[in-house]
């Protein structure tokens, strides 16, 4: 059955989405994936044990067939010391549906290495590259890869147009000044941004990231995605004890770990990893990590170069086939 939610505000503007059981959800603001677009893209999963169901926590990018890019603090512990985390991972990969388990390919993570600067809460080198156990099928299997942003390009002081993309929880706004959680959206979406753009106001971004705004304004939607990629518009609320002040504000999110990329080149260029977002309320646009600012530190990982600067950790693996469970 359809059911339909609509909030129409004083200001006159009306905000309506849908939802109907054997279709995809409408998310307003931003665009579901076509087979094979975003064939690296990766879902980096855990074991939730009580629910007996598998978690897409964080996203990830295929740049070799057993390599996957993705955040340092997906796969870190909160904290003063840092700690990897000791859930065993595996990657998904080749799927737009994480709900359909006979769609896409799985290989269990066995390595992780991050910066050796890096620490947990901190935005700064929140990189790190992955190892599965076995390679993915490039090609064959329908799967791709992305190839890392060279040294020095993609300058801050140069704007340029980009895709962020990724799975995640949704959200929508019922009625002022209130957030009601829907249930997660298990498909990959992507929306249009520019990089090294900063809203008017804002703080500029590190050398090590870029800013990113979302320029997809198709929709004026309601639908929220605080885990994924999505331009979207919240609402705010103040009351004092003379008015109450609402206002839209335009913002975008993203699921963590997951990419940027420049889909003009050939293979699409992996430009950054999905890190952080400015407050309140993830703010007006997102700061990714800059993946040519740690092309060096990729390298040394893809050729066996390994040293003092990078810390590293082998992981559990799980007994179980994801397949076997189904979406939390």
């Amino acid at each position: 059955m359809k059911t339909r939610s609509i909030l129409c505000l004083f200001l006159g503007l009306c905000l309506i989405a849908g939802r109907a059981n054997g279709r995809k959800p409408r998310m307003v603001g931003s665009r579901f994936a076509e087979e094979g677009r975003f064939n690296y893209h990766v879902s980096l999963q855990i074991l939730q044990s009580a629910d007996r169901c598998t978690v897409n926590f964080c996203g990830g990018t295929l740049v070799t067939g057993v390599y996957v890019v993705t955040a340092a603090h997906c796969v870190t512990r909160p904290g003063p010391n840092r700690e990897f985390i000791r859930e065993p991972i595996v990657a998904v990969a080749g799927t737009t549906n994480l709900e359909d388990k006979e769609s896409g390919h799985q290989q269990p993570v066995i390595k992780i290495w991050i910066p050796n600067s890096y620490k947990h809460g901190q935005s700064v080198h929140d990189i790190a590259v992955l190892k599965l156990a076995k390679p993915f099928p490039l090609r064959v299997g329908g799967l791709g890869r992305a190839q890392v942003a060279q040294r020095f390009s993609y300058p801050p002081a140069s704007p340029f147009d980009a895709t962020m993309l990724g799975f995640g929880v949704s959200k929508q706004k019922r009625k002022p000044g209130q957030v009601d959680s829907e249930p997660a959206s298990p498909y990959l979406k992507w929306a249009p941004a520019r990089g090294n753009s900063v809203p008017q106001g804002s703080e500029p971004c590190p050398l090590a990231q870029i800013c990113v705004q979302g320029t997809d304004h198709v929709d004026q939607g309601h639908l929220q995605g605080p885990c994924y990629v999505s331009l979207i518009y919240y609402l705010y609320r103040r009351e004092t004890s003379s008015r109450v002040d609402i206002k839209i504000v335009q913002i975008f999110q993203r699921d963590d770990g997951s990419p940027l990329v420049d889909e003009s080149t050939n293979p699409h260029t992996l430009v950054g990893v999905a890190s952080s977002y400015s407050s309140p309320v993830c703010g007006s646009y997102a700061r990714y990590t800059r993946v040519s600012a740690h092309a060096e530190f990729i390298d040394k990982i893809l050729n066996h170069n390994i040293d003092h600067t990078i810390a590293s950790t082998s992981t559990n693996v799980s007994p179980y086939n994801f397949a076997d469970f189904p979406h939390c």
